[in-house]
């Protein structure tokens, strides 16, 4: 166990930090430096990483097929309880509960599969760009480059409005923008399909809604 605890510590500090570093000081040279080069303020280059965050999520989206393998599912779901419906027809109860068990059994693994892997989606399309843009920023814009350029640690400081919190860190401003970011590309996507559709695909639409 010990020699491979030691290839995986070599690994990690010989191959993928300095490639994490890499990538990290890359993307701070195409984006935080046009940035700071054209004074935008810090608060909106946080707000615009958060916007292209959110736009690389619905893309992973895409390139994904999550839509299509979600309405894959329920189709298939769909389809296995109208076969159930047909037990109802056999005259030997024995027959109707053995076929039921079986199709019951069948239902509950495919949906516990689906589960897994919509969850394993959800978390390359959601999860890993927004715990990676968290870690990227708080290495970009540390403590204290902030406390350098806003006087404080905190994005917004609050310490002399006598509220109970002192400030609004990087997180919770990253978090909001993202959040947002995400509600507008979904509403703009469902216009757009909207407009795009015939009438009865539109009243589809709305009923989806």
């Amino acid at each position: 166990m010990q020699p491979f605890m030691f290839i995986l510590d070599w690994l990690f500090e010989s191959l993928l930090s300095p490639f994490f570093t890499f990538i990290g000081m890359g993307l701070e040279l195409i984006i935080i430096k046009p940035l700071e080069a054209l004074h935008v303020p810090v608060l909106g280059q946080v707000i615009l990483v958060a916007v292209a965050t959110a736009l690389l999520s619905r893309l992973l989206r895409r390139w994904l097929k999550v839509v299509q393998k979600d309405q894959l599912f329920k189709e298939k779901f769909t389809a296995q309880r109208s076969l159930q419906k047909n037990i109802d027809l056999l005259d030997d109860w024995k027959a109707r509960e053995s076929l039921y068990r079986h199709t019951d059994s069948e239902i509950d693994e495919d949906f516990n599969t689906y589960l897994a892997q919509r969850f394993a989606r959800h978390m390359q399309v959601y999860m890993i760009p927004l715990f990676l843009s968290q870690y990227w920023l708080s290495t970009v814009l540390p403590a204290e480059k902030l406390t350098s350029q806003l006087g404080s640690s905190y994005l917004i400081d609050l310490s002399d409005k006598g509220w109970a919190m002192q400030g609004v860190s990087i997180t919770v401003v990253f978090l909001l923008a993202y959040i947002i970011a995400l509600i507008g590309c979904h509403y703009g996507a469902k216009k757009s399909q909207s407009q795009g559709a015939k009438p009865t695909q539109q009243l589809d639409i709305i009923a989806e809604n």
